[in-house]
């Protein structure tokens, strides 16, 4: 009796495949429900909706992935698998990078395979918390750790090669992009109310926003280890929120931020910043020069309430993650609304406090869809248009 029972035991187990990397579910729209698209009829379409990136369920959860677990010893079976997303990087449309900030972990998206697995980024490279994401085109992954105060630069498979900034130069790193042409990485500090301009060594070229009454040499100072232990930012900065806020520096004027939480940059160099409280995108030249800015704060199309990733698409229109609306707006480059898409729910199409995206060469978008613990994709219709909004 005990020898079929084990027998059974040992069946079922194998039933449900071997511990590895976990699959994805990639789900095409089967049914004219699930047919989403952007805008809706009678007007012509211009994004649709293409599935998302998850771990499957049936992997590790429930009786039976407790069962493999105590016959196997394996515990690890719900390592491979998405919690919080919070950025995207793509420089293909085969594999797929995701920071997931509650795990300190980065995860590859194999789409051709369908699988998912983390990088094994080791030792003192290891953010602690990585958050923003993004890469050079040459092989190098920048991945912002707020913790850390610097950003991390990996090659594709997770070994560390370099890193920048660090304490007493950043405070709360949160996004970087990175101009292709110049190789100059753009980090945006929500806690420095700053965008930070770094060259390919690492070293500090450019910083934008409010700098009042020599701020960011206060955090400078405050960060450097006296007597083997570290001197807090309060220490020396008293009007700031413990160590976590320089308020000097927040500002709303052209070309001051209130925590800015989203960097991209164009084709042509031009900087597009998602000005987080200030409820607005401002948009500098290549040499940090104010451009021009769009958006205000409100509840009607165009407006934002809680702008966060932004991206821009091949033709050059820019797309504005917003968490409270759960939706992404596009504009054109001067700041036209041309549409929406996206709306609270976790079915197909739907968001829940969504953060990152990403639109890589061939037009699909990605979505950091952080509350549904997935990545939404959507694709771009011939890489057509979108139409201005009415």
């Amino acid at each position: 009796m005990r020898a079929r029972l084990l027998a059974l035991i040992l069946a079922a187990i194998a039933a449900l495949g071997t511990p590895g990397a976990a699959t994805l579910a990639h789900a095409a729209p089967r049914d004219a429900e699930a047919r989403l698209f952007w805008p809706p009829a009678p007007d012509t379409a211009r994004v649709r909706w293409a599935g998302e990136l998850r771990r499957q369920s049936n992997k590790g959860g429930g009786f039976g992935g407790a069962l493999r677990r105590l016959f196997t010893g394996n515990n690890s079976a719900r390592a491979e698998q998405l919690v919080r997303p919070t950025d995207i990087y793509a420089d293909d449309s085969s594999t797929v990078y995701v920071t997931d900030a509650a795990q300190s972990r980065v995860f590859v998206l194999d789409r051709a395979r369908r699988s998912l697995r983390s990088l094994p980024i080791e030792g003192a490279g290891a953010p602690a918390k990585p958050m923003g994401l993004t890469g050079d085109g040459r092989g190098r992954l920048y991945v912002t750790d707020p913790p850390g105060r610097r950003v991390v630069v990996i090659d594709r498979e997770g070994r560390f090669l370099r890193a920048f900034g660090g304490r007493g130069v950043l405070l709360n790193p949160v996004d970087v992009a990175v101009d292709t042409t110049t190789g100059i990485a753009w980090v945006a500090d929500a806690y420095l109310h700053q965008i930070l301009a770094f060259d390919s060594t690492g070293a500090l070229v450019r910083t934008l926003g409010r700098t009042d009454g020599d701020a960011h040499s206060k955090v400078v100072e405050a960060e450097k280890p006296a007597n083997a232990s570290e001197r807090s930012l309060a220490d020396v900065h008293r009007s700031a929120a413990g160590s976590r806020d320089v308020r000097e520096n927040r500002g709303g004027e052209p070309g001051e931020f209130l925590y800015p939480c989203g960097v991209a940059v164009s084709a042509s160099g031009e900087l597009f910043v998602s000005d987080g409280l200030n409820d607005r995108v401002q948009v500098f030249s290549r040499d940090g020069a104010f451009v021009r800015t769009f958006g205000h704060m409100g509840d009607t199309p165009g407006a934002f309430a809680r702008p966060k990733g932004i991206a821009l698409d091949p033709s050059g229109n820019v797309y504005v993650v917003d968490a409270a609306f759960n939706n992404v707006q596009v504009f054109d480059p001067a700041g036209q609304l041309l549409l929406t898409f996206g709306q609270l729910g976790t079915g197909p199409g739907q968001l829940y406090l969504p953060l990152g995206l990403w639109i890589d060469r061939k037009g699909h978008v990605y979505v950091a869809d952080r509350y549904n613990a997935r990545v939404q994709m959507f694709a771009l219709m011939n890489h057509g248009e979108p139409s201005p909004a009415r």
